[in-house]
């Protein structure tokens, strides 16, 4: 199986040349993950990787529309070169709170959702350009 990451020019920025993907909370500055409790996401989302099985950056498939933040985060794509520390999210959805609530977005499609909590490393791998 070969797991992928979809990400803006900000996340694709942030992966730089180290090709590891790490939890947004070991990046970003403490003021900015305050806000995410503006957007109504639960905290635990900074401490995770997601990842998916889905070669093509299907938007509402994977939530990654663009209505909470406004960059297009199917932008740049990433291959998974060890997905030893990946589970799938139905597996631990339940664990944690407000989990559930990600599915019910219009055309989401959890059993492609894959999460990590320890960093990732990747290579960069452009999706092919299609029509969506």
């Amino acid at each position: 199986m070969t797991l992928y990451h979809y990400t803006c020019a900000h996340g694709c920025q942030a992966i730089g040349e180290t090709g590891v993907l790490v939890p947004i909370r070991r990046l970003a500055p403490p003021e900015s993950l305050a806000s995410l409790t503006e957007h109504r996401v639960p905290p635990w989302m900074a401490d995770l990787i997601w990842l998916t099985d889905l070669d093509f950056p299907m938007r509402a498939a994977l939530g990654l529309t663009s209505y909470t933040l406004g960059c297009d985060r199917t932008s740049y794509r990433y291959r998974v070169l060890d997905e030893s520390t990946a589970r799938p999210w139905l597996k631990v959805r339940r664990e944690l709170v407000g989990g559930l609530d990600l599915e019910l977005a219009d055309g989401a499609m959890p059993r492609h959702w894959w999460v990590s909590w320890a960093p990732v490393p990747v290579e960069y791998d452009p999706a092919e350009v299609m029509a969506s």
